[in-house]
């Protein structure tokens, strides 16, 4: 059109301001530096409902153009053309033009024919930015979060994956553009199951989540659950959006509870037989009492209740055992002698074997802090294990001695 300086204002709805979209001049600064000028011309446009056209000789006194002429012969051009752009009968923005010589009228008439048309052109280039930034936006949340999110088509195709799918699955955007299918991501015997559940969830338009087996591109398997639902384009159903979790730690985490809960059941059982032994073990302590009571200490049946009464002995500290165990609680310690504990335990187990014991005991014996029953216990394990592997009898050498070592240099 032969003009010098061009510059279109749109309106910001959000801002209710106006902002400059394009501009063509010999010099860029000649409206930057006069940022009075390019408000008043806005403003002037949205107040009139006509394009203004403004010479510098012009003879039109209206004090609003005053300023107009002043600054065309300020900056030494001849004449300005303002035009409104519209949309909807709604004021947009304004095309202002501004030239050395005077604006021809066919040039202002072509002006005032393109402006609808411009308007449209820049409110779609606008929306298309618009949708650009807001598809940007979405794919870089999901690249952000931790779990696997996919949109695929009817066919179940994926088109577009997230950061975590290719992490999680190890696969590549070059495998997705190839052709990548939901099935691939299933264990094969879930590929039914979810298939069923995108069918429901379009007969009812409603979202699912199910849990799957889904399976990595090396073949390992872990369990997920998979939130789908219907994407739409322009009011119609254009595909699917899933979000799939790995649930792997907490399916872990429930059977880690699952094992605490049977423990604390075997806990509750162990506690009522410890209970009942014990009374049984009362009552027949208390009669192996009396009967070495009545008996004679030269007597040989003095000596046998007096095993009789170690042994019961022995039975309490078991059940005490198990009555710390169903309680949860720590183990009761106590300073007593390792050597007294470990020569009670070996003769009382291999009394009536064909193994005789053999003590090494190193000198003074430094007593220990120690629940009693329970070291009893590993011990007579460990004497248990070593008759069951001599059948044909023989001896057992059990000793200990004192050992100091550095705490800090083991």
């Amino acid at each position: 059109l032969n003009i010098k300086y061009c510059t279109i204002f749109l309106l910001d709805d959000y801002e209710k301001n106006y902002k400059r979209y394009a501009s063509k001049s010999v010099d860029e600064d000649l409206i930057a530096t006069l940022p009075e000028v390019k408000e008043a011309l806005f403003n002037l446009a949205g107040k009139n409902n006509k394009s203004i056209y403004i010479n510098k000789d012009s003879l039109d006194e209206k004090e609003e153009f005053g300023f107009f002429r002043s600054f065309l012969k300020e900056i030494e051009f001849d004449s300005a053309f303002t035009v409104k752009m519209f949309d909807k009968g709604a004021f947009k923005g304004c095309i202002n033009v501004i030239n050395k010589d005077e604006i021809p009228e066919d040039t202002r008439d072509v002006l005032e024919l393109i402006s609808h048309r411009l308007c449209m052109s820049i409110q779609n280039s606008t929306l298309f930015e618009e949708l650009t930034e807001s598809e940007n936006k979405f794919r870089n949340l999901a690249d952000s979060l931790p779990q696997t999110i996919i949109e695929t088509d009817f066919s179940h195709k994926i088109i577009y994956a997230n950061s975590n799918m290719f992490e999680t699955f190890g696969y590549s955007r070059e495998d997705v553009e190839k052709g990548l299918y939901v099935s691939q991501l299933l264990e094969d015997k879930y590929c039914e199951k979810y298939f069923k559940a995108v069918e429901i969830m379009m007969k009812e338009n409603k979202k699912t989540g199910l849990e799957y087996s889904v399976k990595r591109r090396n073949e390992t398997l872990f369990p997920a659950i998979i939130y789908a639902g219907i994407l739409y384009k322009k009011g119609y159903p254009s595909g699917i959006l899933a979000v799939i979790a790995d649930i792997s730690s907490q399916k872990i985490a429930e059977e880690e509870s699952l094992k605490l809960e049977k423990l604390e059941s075997l806990g509750i059982l162990a506690g009522g037989i410890a209970h009942d032994f014990n009374n049984i073990l009362t009552a027949i302590l208390g009669n192996v009492t009396l009967a070495k009571i009545y008996s004679d200490p030269e007597d040989k049946i003095f000596e046998i209740l007096k095993e009789a009464e170690r042994a019961c002995i022995r039975s309490k500290d078991l059940t005490q055992q198990l009555l710390t165990f169903s309680k949860g609680g720590l183990p009761v310690k106590k300073v007593a002698s390792i050597k007294s504990l470990i020569e009670e335990s070996v003769i009382f187990i291999l009394r009536g074997s064909n193994i005789k014991p053999e003590f090494k005991f190193g000198e003074n014996i430094d007593k220990v802090e120690m629940d009693e029953g329970q070291i009893n216990q590993v011990i007579n394990n460990l004497i248990i294990n070593s008759v069951q592997a001599m059948p044909e009898g023989g001896a057992i050498t059990v000793g200990c001695e004192n050992i100091s070592f550095d705490i800090n240099n083991p």
